[in-house]
This record gives C-alpha cells, sequence and structure tokens, in this order.
C-alpha cells in the first residue's frame, strides 16, 4: 500500500470513528431528551434500541419522554455502547491499515513494522473490551424490558379509561448487531495472537541472521 493511499485509508477510518462517536452522543441525547434538531422535536419510543413496536390505543404520538426515566437511561447507555464497540473495531482497522502501509504514526516513512507488539496487544485489549461491552449491553438490553413493559401499561391504562377499542402493542428484543460485534471482536483477537506470534517469528530470524 503506498502512502498516498494509506493516507486516504486512514482519514476515511478516522471519519467514520467520529461520525459514530458523534451519532452516538446525538443518540443518547435524544432518547434522554427527547429532543432530534434533526428531524424536528418529537422522538418516538422506538427510538430506544430495543424497542421493535410501541402503539397505544388513541395515542399516535408516542414520545420517547412517555416512557420512565430508568428505560430512557437504559437505552441511552445501551446506544453508547454500541457506539464504543464500532469506535474501537474502526479504530483497531485504522491502526492495522496504517501498520501494513509500513510508515510510522505521523505519516513519515519509515521502515516496514508490521508485527509490532504494542499492535498486537491493542488488539487483544480491543477484542476483550469490545466482548465486555457487548455482554455489558445485552444486560443492560434485558434489564429494560421490565421499565419498558411498565411504562406500556401505565399509557394502556389510560387508554382503557378513554374505552378506546383501538389496537395497542408493545414489542421488545436485544439490540441489533451483537453477533456483528461480537466477530469483530473475534478477528481482533486473532489478528492480535497472530501479530504477536509473527513477531516473535520475525526476531527469531533476525537473531539467527
Amino acid at each position: 500500500m503506498s502512502k498516498a493511499k494509506a493516507f486516504v485509508v486512514r482519514g476515511l477510518l478516522t471519519f467514520f470513528i467520529l461520525v459514530f462517536g458523534a451519532f452516538g452522543l446525538w443518540g443518547a441525547f435524544g432518547v434522554l431528551t427527547g429532543i432530534n434538531g434533526i428531524s424536528g422535536t418529537w422522538v418516538p419510543p422506538t427510538a430506544l434500541p430495543t424497542i421493535r413496536q410501541f402503539e397505544v390505543a388513541e395515542m399516535p404520538q408516542l414520545a420517547v419522554t412517555d416512557l420512565d426515566l430508568g428505560a430512557r437511561v437504559l437505552g441511552a447507555i445501551s446506544i453508547l455502547l454500541t457506539a464504543v464497540m464500532a469506535i474501537l473495531l474502526l479504530w483497531a482497522a485504522r491502526e492495522v491499515a496504517v501498520s501494513v502501509a509500513g510508515y510510522k504514526r505521523g505519516g513519515e516513512a519509515g521502515e516496514a513494522a508490521v508485527f509490532t507488539p504494542r499492535l498486537s496487544r491493542m488488539l487483544t485489549r480491543i477484542a476483550v473490551i469490545v466482548l465486555v461491552a457487548d455482554v455489558a449491553r445485552l444486560v443492560v438490553d434485558a434489564v429494560s424490558w421490565p421499565l419498558i413493559s411498565r411504562s406500556f401499561e401505565r399509557l394502556f391504562q389510560v387508554a382503557i379509561q378513554q374505552q378506546t377499542q383501538a389496537a395497542s402493542g408493545v414489542s421488545v428484543d436485544f439490540s441489533p448487531y451483537s453477533i456483528v460485534f461480537a466477530l469483530g471482536a473475534v478477528v481482533c483477537f486473532v489478528l492480535g495472537v497472530a501479530f504477536a506470534r509473527a513477531h516473535e517469528l520475525e526476531e527469531d530470524v533476525n537473531g539467527l541472521v
């Protein structure tokens, strides 16, 4: 990979890191406050990553702020964990791309050193952090389900008092992409172990020479 290509790849990955960070913060802010400056001030309950359906009869304009605060806080945590995992995996890809390009940090040309101990340690640490964050997000999602159901029951009781016959329903599930993040963590761990082993082989060869 040439220096120009390495610069482009690093720039693109850095851009995506910033985008995921911004969307994570904005999404968490939206579910906590109900404010969305992009599409107006109304944020629906389905903005929570665990909610697939949330409909209460005669209440077509339900907002995320109609949910209990605890459910919204857990939803914000789930969104932030998702953003952190995406950022870490993109950061790992960025570092691998820069290392494979054979350039030192900062863009200066240098001796190719792909299999560095620093990179292998970073990859294995990112893998562990992403796996822990993925499990933590699943736990957060599961804990949020009773709070979401309680919010639905509270709103549904209001609909019953209005003697409405329209349909109502709530559907929750785990946040998407858990498998993708788990696979990304496994790939990072495998690369970290492989890079560490390759570094040992390089040192052995250099010692023989």
